[in-house]
């Protein structure tokens, strides 16, 4: 289950050398929108579905409250969570009964999660494409591009959060779906916290 935790919030990619993609005005455009719509993103909740290269699925509750933080509680007979503290982000394996953490700055969660999000310096924008009613827009961490991949997909009108995507260096992939999203007033704070269950 680390491996997954580590396809969830970040440890990947494809390439070994990563090049800015040549970007046409429409891109340009696309991205400024996406920037416009994720950084007046209210607090939202979903369901989510997981989908792993490898055959897996996984499913369950999924909340995103910018900056900083998130949480992924999967359904029985899983019963993982993955909480993002605005510092941390922490994964419950539950089976092992213990926990995995890492810096959100150290993941390529620290694009959806930072307080103003920019294809800016930080990212390297690998493609930006339009499919089936679709916008893909895919990105590496500048200060490491061989780190990892992620690509996000909205709805493209209007825009809407749909999906996202990472994959590792030996082309495993990881997709998320949000389900059924709602939008509204912040949650329980607690929500937020990372609390190991009781044996």
């Amino acid at each position: 289950m680390k491996k997954l935790f580590c396809l969830l919030v970040s440890v990947l990619c494809l390439l070994s050398s990563v090049a800015q993609a040549a970007l046409t005005p429409q891109d340009k455009s696309d991205l400024s929108r996406v920037e416009s719509y994720m950084n007046a993103m209210p607090p939202v909740r979903a369901e989510f579905v997981q989908q792993t290269s490898d055959g897996q699925v996984f499913n369950g509750q999924f909340w995103l409250q910018r900056p900083g933080r998130l949480r992924f509680e999967y359904a029985p007979p899983n019963n993982n969570f993955v909480v993002a503290d605005g510092a941390f982000i922490h994964f419950w394996d539950a089976k092992m009964h213990n926990a995995t953490d890492a810096p959100i700055g150290q993941t390529l969660a620290d694009f959806i999660l930072k307080d103003h999000i920019a294809f800016d310096n930080d990212v390297i924008v690998t493609g930006v494409r339009h499919e089936s009613g679709l916008l893909y827009i895919s990105l590496v961490q500048a200060a490491d591009p061989n780190a990892g991949m992620l690509t996000l997909v909205f709805d493209n009108q209007p825009l809407q959060l749909r999906q996202w995507s990472v994959a590792d260096p030996t082309g495993r992939t990881s997709n998320v779906s949000l389900v059924n999203p709602t939008t509204g007033d912040h949650f329980d704070p607690r929500l937020f916290v990372f609390n190991p269950p009781k044996k």
